[in-house]
Parts: structure tokens; sequence; C-alpha cells
């Protein structure tokens, strides 16, 4: 809306005014959208009339505010405080007090066009407003600096970064009057307008802002008990709400062992509460299995979410972690989010492990997570303790620590909870008494205006003030004491209980800890409502309601003696259980606190049980404290299992060496025949999880002969399985232990068989598919095992079981060959979202698009296995190496090395060590390097042959062959070894590139008709698994032609070589296949030079340039 017609806009230095209407859609939820449409109007006709009254000028209106401008600053403060005087008197005629005006001031000089203003000014002014607290006034340090003596009653605020604004500000409070006596104060349960803390507000309003745009962050605040961080959080999620954020509030809870994932199970519960069922449904997607860990309710809620993937227990808590992460980054594509954690000093260790997932992808979702914590709490043993430093490191967290109020800040909190300007003597004793804690500011006024000592009979100041007639109680706890002591004794025993359940707590709950008439209990709560000591929570059924600060539950605890506690917490329990309102880790928890009043056998089995849970929903070292509370009253008929379970969530949690203690001890300690086998399988299980089976094949052998001795054959082949996965492991490294595994695996075959045990049959078979890497003849064997598994897998209608077996005979040969039935195979594994195996098919996957010439597809399975590899928390070995090696077929020579390092070389992987020689190979050799590729081939087949590795042998030995000739053309060869011998062909290798490196050889040896008759098989071969090959052997027989002078030949050979090439994206044989059919036709060879210039360029390192430019037929 334009200014009125009669006034003009002034000119020069103006002060410019925003106002903006806070919380406005509750007008729409309370009253309905015609009443909120009156009150809107009644408001912004309000406003008008009071900035004409002012001699202001409307500028516009925009939404729920407006914008005005006037010559005088003080004429600008004076219309401002009336507007807020003007919302007082609308509250008391009956306007939800939740909705506030807000509003900013600043002056500078403006640019006037058409009815309109422009400028910094204008910016500066709406920022300050958007800091502004609901029903509060901010201005400039320009506006302050104006004002000669009415600045007096302004309150300073600090400085603040203002978004787009280069300079900070400092900013000012403008108090607001109030035209009626002192009853029109804040009432006990009204907020304070929000006072102070505006550079924090500015740099979080920047975090949210950003987090809509799709850049998200984290922010923490700390500082001690009563600073105002939850006020600040609260502040910060209305904001968020006027942004359209959605925000999910979530709270850690005072427990010795706090329940796992607590706030964001919170998050969730709310979350699904505000959707539909069919839309909460969609957004979960794939990731609801993942989710339901969490909140196992949700299949009972949706009975289509498939079970979750078998997979060790640490691999399956990281997969938890990144479905978790999936889930919100989906819903918040849907709308921004905002995630608060209250209270992180009591965060468990899986919801600290579950926030420090999170902040490392935060930069790219729509995600801002807010968390509170009182750093004076942060002790050594304390999950986050630990973890602000890698949050803010490692995740880019933002940690805040809000100081305190000044004592100009004090005058302004006196001021706005009593509407009147305080005495200077009245903020010396707050300010000296408080140190500008906001809580204890709030806590102490209360008690003062209640004692009596501040005002008189009319509302004011009492005169002649002296400090010492308040007789102020020392400490906040005795503050809280003193009102709980105006609370009827009745009340005050059933609010005692109500702290012992906890922070928040039902209805329900309490009543069957009480007991007695409910009427009386509701009258003891709604007291303690009017004390402002509880309020009351929204809730979909059971009334639930929360303490209004941690120190009003903490102190009435504290009131109660450790054997009355004990009793109320055993009565606590016993309610819960009742009710069916609590979960078994909170009734494990009042259990425990319970102590002897609660007998040992029901504490321990509330503790296995509530661990019990934890371990499902992967929150281990939650598990572990029950565990560890459990082992100080357990039985020993209960130690072998607690022991074993305490061996399981340590290894969840990654700490295998005390997994491993803990069975050791149990193993000195039992006596049990079956319970010391038990143990030993587990220890063998756990050693060849973590690739140290060296270590268990002492225990399998004593179980082998146990089983021989007892005559078990449930336990033989138990041992025999295990040994064969052991040996197997070793034969990694040692290849010699690869009989051992293959004799382990057959025995375990004829046990099942002597059993009639069908699936352990088809597992024994499985494994023996890898052996083909070891014996050249073994892979008839092989065939016929995998084919023989999946007739068993078929037979038992086992899914999973077939599926491996189906894996294992694609993938018997090392490289599959039917590649719809790979991908169809793929397309199934996709839909059971199981990462192990899909990681084992991506392995195969990029090996046969290799073959098939199909190098972005086998690069983008690389990268699939990378990510899927980290995602369970095993070693990507191979997956950069042939990433690499696709690379390098396709020109990208720029990009190898980087490849190359994400191939596993440490010294635990000398596999990884062998195939990062192998693609290094490749790359020298594909550049011509011939010296250097010489070097690193001899280095690959002294790996390659120290690991039994027989294909990458004869792969080394190709292209050691191709080095060695063109050495050998070139007069370079006096420093190498032997010639290598060509590799004869077999199905393992593949006769294809035996033959195409003796028709290379032979080229290079100047006997380009030898060159064609080695060639020209492969080149007539039309199946897929040729197509690479076949792009080889027609670049050979072109070149072939070409020395021997038969041009028609050559050009027809290397067009069609060419097509293929330039298919895919073969670029480091397309331009010399382009090359020699521009010389056969006798055609310029321009554009061929240009694609050999630009891979030349590709090449980083000069000495391989120097190679790369000198091979046979390069242009120059």
């Amino acid at each position: 809306m334009s200014n009125h017609p009669s006034q003009a806009i002034p000119e020069g230095t103006v002060t410019v005014l925003f106002t903006d209407l806070v919380e406005s859609t509750r007008l729409n939820q309370s009253m309905g959208d015609d009443a909120a449409r009156a009150i809107g109007s009644q408001v912004e006709q309000m406003a008008r009339r009071v900035v004409a009254a002012n001699r202001g000028v409307l500028i516009k209106e925009m939404g729920d505010g407006l914008m005005a401008a006037f010559a005088s600053a003080r004429r600008a403060v004076a219309a401002a405080r009336e507007i807020q005087v003007e919302m007082g008197r609308l509250h008391r005629g009956g306007l939800d007090s939740a909705v506030q005006m807000r509003i900013g001031l600043h002056t500078g000089e403006v640019i006037s066009e058409e009815g309109d203003i422009h400028g910094e000014t204008v910016i500066i002014a709406k920022r300050i407003e958007g800091l502004a607290p609901a029903g509060g006034i901010l201005a400039s340090e320009t506006v302050y600096g104006v004002l000669g003596t009415a600045r007096e009653e302004l309150v300073e605020q600090g400085a603040a970064a203002l978004k787009g604004i280069d300079a900070e500000w400092r900013l000012y409070l403008v108090p607001v009057p109030d035209d009626e006596p002192h009853e029109a104060a804040l009432a006990d349960n009204a907020p304070t307008p929000y006072i102070g803390r505006a550079a924090e507000r500015e740099q979080l309003r920047t975090m949210l802002e950003a987090a809509v745009e799709g850049r998200g962050s984290m922010a923490l605040i700390g500082g001690p008990a009563g600073m105002g961080k939850s006020r600040l959080a609260r502040e910060t999620a209305a904001l968020a709400e006027r942004l359209g954020v959605s925000v999910l509030i979530g709270h850690c809870v005072d427990m010795e062992s706090p329940p796992p994932y607590q706030p964001i199970i919170d998050h969730l519960e709310q979350a699904a509460r505000a959707a539909s069922a069919d839309g909460f449904r969609a957004t979960l997607g794939v990731n609801a299995p993942e989710v339901a860990k969490l909140l196992p309710s949700l299949r009972q809620r949706y009975d289509d979410i498939p079970p979750s993937p078998e997979l060790t227990p640490e691999q399956e808590r990281r997969y938890m972690l990144h479905g978790v992460g999936e889930f919100i980054e989906r819903a918040a594509s849907n709308q921004p989010i905002l995630l608060t954690f209250e209270d992180l000093h009591w965060a468990d260790e899986s919801t600290v492990l579950l926030l420090r997932h999170l902040s490392k992808h935060l930069s790219s979702m729509r995600v801002m997570i807010l968390g509170t914590y009182r750093d004076d709490e942060l002790e050594l043993g304390r999950p986050l303790t630990t973890s602000i430093g890698p949050l803010v490191r490692d995740g880019g967290a933002i940690d805040l620590h809000p100081r305190l109020l000044s004592k100009e800040e004090v005058a302004a909190v006196i001021a706005a909870r009593s509407s009147l300007d305080a005495p200077p003597e009245l903020v010396d004793l707050m300010f000296a008494e408080t140190q500008g804690n906001p809580y204890f500011v709030e806590e102490l006024f209360r008690h003062l205006r209640e004692s009596g000592r501040l005002f008189d009979n009319e509302g004011q100041w009492k005169s002649g003030f002296e400090i010492g007639e308040t007789e102020v109680p020392q400490g906040v706890r005795l503050l809280i004491t003193q009102r709980l002591e105006r609370l009827n004794p009745e009340h005050r025993r059933a609010l005692a209980s109500a702290a012992v359940i906890g922070r928040a707590f039902a209805f329900g709950d309490l009543a069957g800890v009480i007991g007695g008439d409910e009427d009386d209990l509701f009258d003891a709560l709604e007291a303690a409502e009017r004390a402002h000591l509880i309020e009351e929570l929204p809730a979909d059924h059971d009334a639930r309601y929360l303490f209004v600060h941690e120190q009003i539950r903490q102190t009435l605890v504290g009131e109660l003696s450790l054997a009355r506690r004990q009793r109320v917490h055993l009565r606590v329990a016993d309610a819960l259980e009742a009710t069916g309102s609590g979960s078994i880790v909170d009734i494990a928890h009042h259990l425990l606190s319970a102590g002897p009043s609660a007998p040992s056998k029901r504490t321990v089995a509330a503790l296995v049980s509530a661990a019990q849970a934890n371990i499902e929903s992967l929150a281990f070292e939650d598990a572990l404290r029950h565990m560890d509370n459990a082992a100080r009253l357990v039985d020993d008929d209960g130690q072998l299992e607690l022991s074993r379970m305490q061996a399981g969530a340590l290894r969840g949690a990654g700490r295998v060496n005390d997994a491993l203690a803990v069975l050791d001890a149990e193993l000195k300690r039992t006596i049990d025949g079956d319970a010391i086998n038990t143990l030993r399988l587990q220890r063998v299980q756990l050693l060849n999880d973590q690739f140290r089976a060296t270590e268990g094949l002492a225990d399998i052998e004593s179980l082998l002969a146990v089983a021989a001795e007892t005559d078990d054959p449930d336990l033989e082949l138990a041992a025999q399985l295990a040994k064969g996965r052991a040996h197997y492991i070793l034969s990694l490294d040692k290849a010699s232990h690869a009989e051992q595994s293959r004799d382990a695996y057959e025995a375990a075959y004829e046990v099942a068989k002597r059993r009639g045990d069908k699936e352990n049959m088809a597992r024994a078979l499985l494994p023996t598919t890898w052996f083909t890497d070891y014996w050249e003849g073994y892979e008839p064997i092989a065939a016929a095992n995998a084919a023989e598994a999946v007739q068993l897998a078929e037979e038992l209608g086992d899914e999973d079981l077939l599926l491996d077996a189906q894996s294992a005979g694609m993938h018997r040969a090392g490289i599959a060959i039917d590649r719809k039935a790979s991908e169809a195979l793929l397309e199934r594994l996709e839909a059971r979202r199981d990462p192990v195996k899909l990681n084992a098919h991506c392995f195969w996957m990029m090996w046969q698009y290799m073959s098939l010439g199909l190098f972005e597809e086998s690069i983008a399975a690389c990268d699939r296995g990378i990510a899927l590899a980290d995602l369970i928390g095993t070693h990507p070995v191979q997956y950069g190496s042939i990433k690499a090696i696709s690379l390098t077929e396709m020109g990208r020579f720029d990009e190898v090395a980087a490849a190359i390092d994400q191939e596993v070389t440490d010294d635990d992987h000398p596999f990884g060590q062998a195939m990062a020689s192998l693609a290094r190979s490749v790359y020298l050799t594909r550049v011509a390097a011939w010296e250097p590729a010489a070097a690193a081939i001899v280095d690959t087949i002294d790996r390659a042959t120290s690991l039994s590795r027989v294909w990458m042998q004869k792969w080394a030995r190709s292209l050691l062959a191709i080095v060695e000739a063109n050495l050998r053309a070139a007069d370079k060869s006096s420093a190498l070894p032997d010639p290598a011998p060509v590799p004869a062909a077999d199905s393992r290798f593949g006769r294809g590139r035996a033959g195409l490196t003796a028709a290379e050889v032979a080229l290079i040896e100047g006997r380009p008709a030898d060159c064609v008759a080695a060639a020209e098989p492969q080149a007539g071969r039309t199946h897929d698994t040729a197509t690479l090959n076949l792009v080889r052997a027609l670049d050979l027989i072109a070149r072939a032609h070409l020395d021997l002078g038969e041009m028609g030949a050559a050009a027809e050979t290397a067009t069609q070589g060419l097509a293929l090439a330039e298919s895919m994206n073969l670029g480091s044989v397309a331009w010399r296949l382009r090359l020699v059919r521009s010389i056969a036709l006798g055609e310029p060879t321009d554009e061929a030079a240009a694609e050999f210039r630009v891979l030349a360029d590709r090449i980083t390192e000069p000495e391989l340039r120097w190679w790369f430019d000198r091979q046979p037929l390069a242009p120059h």
C-alpha cells in the first residue's frame, strides 16, 4: 500500500520503522479465518492510526506488518512504544497473548521513488525487526545516537551481525511503558520479552535461512543451568516456524542409563503424529527397516516394512545410522526441518553417535540441528564430553556460549515483569545476587514480589526501598523451596513422586504411583501449575506434564530421604509395568534406583531385557551400561548368558579386544562342557569376522577334538565351517592355506549330507567357487558345486541362499559372462537392500562392465562399491584399482592417480597393494612408458606370485611381453629380466587376451602377417564378452594391414574398430584407429592428432609425457 496522499515522504535522514505480527497463524487456528482477519484488520488500523498520530508516513503494508518513515527519531520511538501499548490493550481485551508485535527501528539516508523508499537504511531496519523479541522494540545504534537525553531509557543489547550487512551493529532495547497500574504487569506464567543475545539470535537466524536453502548445519548452546539456553532454543524454534520450517523437539533425560536415541525417538513420534499414515510411510521409503530399529511401533503401524538384512552388529549399526540420515534428508526435501536436542549433557552414547553421523552430512541437507547442554556438567565419562571437539572440528558445529545478563539487561527484565522502571538499588541487589543468570533473576524477582518486598498497595515501588529489607535467600534452590512451601503437604508429596518419575510425566503413571482419588491429584497438579512449577504438555491421550525447570525437579527429589526415594522408585516401576506405558529401559532404571527395595532377580531380569532392547536398536554402549549394572547383582546361573551378551555388545561397539577378554574370562570361570564349546565357537566367529583367523585356529582344533570324542555332528559341522572360513581368510595372504580351507569345506559338506542338512550342504559348497583363484583345473569342480548349491536352495525355497548360490555360479570364473542375468540379480538385491550382498555383486559387476568395455558403468559400480564398503565398515579392496584401469582405457589419464589412491594399500592388505601395482602397470603400458612400466609389472608379478594369484600373474606377464617387445624394438632391453613368455590361453585368464598379446608382440617385432593370423580369431568372435577384445583385435589388424601396405583392408578394419571404440569411450585406442584410417585413405590426420594431444595433456608427469609422445604412430 502506498503512503497517504496528503503526506509527503520525509527527505534526507529519516527513521524507518518495521512491524511484524508474531504467531499470527495462531489466530487462524484458534479463532478461524474470518475472526482472524477481523483481528488482523483491527491491529492494522491501530498501527496506521498510531503512525499518523506521530507524524509518520505509512510507506506500505506487508503481510502481517508495515513499514513507516519518520522525520524525527523521537517520534518514531514514541510510535513504536504506543503500538506496543495498544497491543497490550488488545491482549487484555481477549487477544491470544501469544500473538505479539515486534518492531525494529533504524535511522539513515533513504532513496524515495514513486511512493516507496529504498536503500541500505531500509534493509537494516528490516533486519533489526527480525531480531526484535516478541512484544519488544529493537533500535540501532544510530537511533540511539540521535535521541539525545531520551537515549538513557534504552538498554544496550550488545553487537549483532546483520545478514547481508558487513559491519556489526550495536542494538538497543526500547522499554515499553504501560498505561495500566501494576496489575497489568506480566503474569507469573507469561514469558518475559526476550532480552539480550542479539548476536546469537542473528547467527542462528542466518543458519536457519541457510538450512531452508539446502545448506544445513549444527549449533550447540552451552552454559550453566539457568543461562537461558532453552529459551534461546525456543526463540529459534519460533523463528523457524515463521520461516516455514518443521520444528521437532527432543529431550535427553537424567538417568544412570538413559533410553538410547531418546531425542530422535521424540522427533520421530512428533513427525509421525503430524503426518497422515500414508504420507509418513512414503517419507520412510526404503529406510523404514532402519528407522523401525529406533521406533519398533512402526512395524505395528505398517505391515509392509520388510525385515532388516542380516549383518554383523557393527555393520548393522553403520547401516542404521545411514538409513536414518537418508530418511531425515528425504523428509527435509519436502519441508525444511529444525531438530532440537535439549539437555545433551545427559545424552546417551548412541544419541551422540547419531549426532556425529548426521553432522558430516548436514551441509547438503535442509536440516538444522540445535542442541543445548550444561557445560559445567560435562564430566569425564559423559558421551558428549569427548564429542564436542569432533562435532565442531569434523562436523562443522557452532558452539555458542551466551553470556550472563549485564546490569542494564537485568534492569530491563525487572521493567518487563513489573511494567515500571526499576530502582537502581534493586537492580544492584539483584545483579549482585544472581550475577546476571536469567533464570535466577526471574526466580529472585518472583520471590521478592510474592513476599511483599517490592510494591505498595498502589502497585508502585515501595518508598524508602532498602537492600537490607529484602532478606534475599541464598541460592536458587532455597528460592524454589520457599515456593514449594506454599503448596499444602499433600500436593507437595504428589509433586515429589512426579519428580521421581522424571522431568516429564504422565498423569496415569503418577496416579498409579500415588493411588487415591484422582480429583485430589488433579487439584495438586493444578496448584503446581498456578505456582509455575509445572506446565501441561500437548498429548494425544493421557495428560502429560513437564517441570518448568530441572532445578525444581532436583529440589523435590533432593528433599526425599534415600529410603523413601527408593520406595517411590519401586512404586514407579510397578505402575509402569501395570499400565504398560513405560519402556523396559524406564522400568529397569527405576528398579535399579530402588536399590534393596526391589528383588535383585527382578532387577537383573529387567536390566537384561533393557540391554537386549538396546542391542536390537543397535545402542550397544547403552546395553553395556545395563549389563554392567546387572553383573553386580546376577547369580552364577545367569553369568554365562550375560557374558555372551556383553561380548556381542562390545563387538557391536567396536571394542573387539574387550569382547574377547570377556569371553576369555568366562572360559576360565565356567566348567560346563557345552558352555565352553559355545564360548569357543563365539570367539572363533568373532576372530574370523575381524580377519584375525590365526588366533582362532587353536579353538577350532579343540572343538573338532571334542566333536570326535563325543560323536557330536552339530559341533563338528560348526567347527569345520569355521575352519574352512579361517583358512580361506589366511589364504588371501598365504596361498598354502587354500588346501586346508577346501578340505574343511568338503568335510563340512559330508557331515551335512549325512544328516540331510541341505542348507549347510549348500553353505559348504558356495565358498569352494573361489578356489579357481588358486588352481587352474578347479573350474569344473567349482561349476558343479555352484550348480548343486542352486539346486539345494531351490529345493529348500530359501531366497537368501538362492541369491548367494546364483551369484556364486555367475562369478566362479572371475568375470560374469551373463550381463542380463547379473543385472536381474542386481535388481533383486536392490529390492532386498542387503548392503553386504549388494557390495559383493557390485564387486563382480565392475569386472564384468570393464570386460565389456562399459567403462562408465564399471566406474559407477566401483564408486558404489566404495560407498557400500564404507557403509558397512569393510575395506574396499580392488575397487580403486579397477576404477583406475577403466579410467585408463577411456583415456582419462589425469584421474588415474586419484583412483589408485582409493585402493586399500596398508600393510594389512597385501592383495590391495598388488592390485594397486597392477593398475599402475596397466596405466604405464597404455601411455607407452615402457621402462617405468617394466619395473611396475615386475613388482606386480612378484606380489601376485607371493599371493598365488594365477590370473593376476598372467595379466601382468601379458603386459610384460608387450613392454619387452617394445623395449627390444627400441634396443632398451638390456636391463630387463629374461623375456616373458606370452601366457598360454585358458578359460580363467581369457583366450582372447592371450591371443591378442601374441598378435601385438608379432606386430611390434615386424611380423604383421603373424599379427593378423593371431588376432583374426578374436575379431571373428561375436558374443558380448568379446566386445573389448574385439576392438583391440581390430586395432591390431588395421595396423598390420597398414604395415603390409593393404590400405583398403586397413581403412575398412579401422573404420569398424573406430565405431566400436567411440561407442565405448575407449579413448586410449580411438585416436590410433582414426589415425590409421586417415593414413590408409590418404586423408589429413589433424583430427587424430588433436585427439592425441588431448590425451597427452592429461598426463601430468613429464617423464611419462615424454614416453607417450614417442610411441609408434604418435602424430607430431
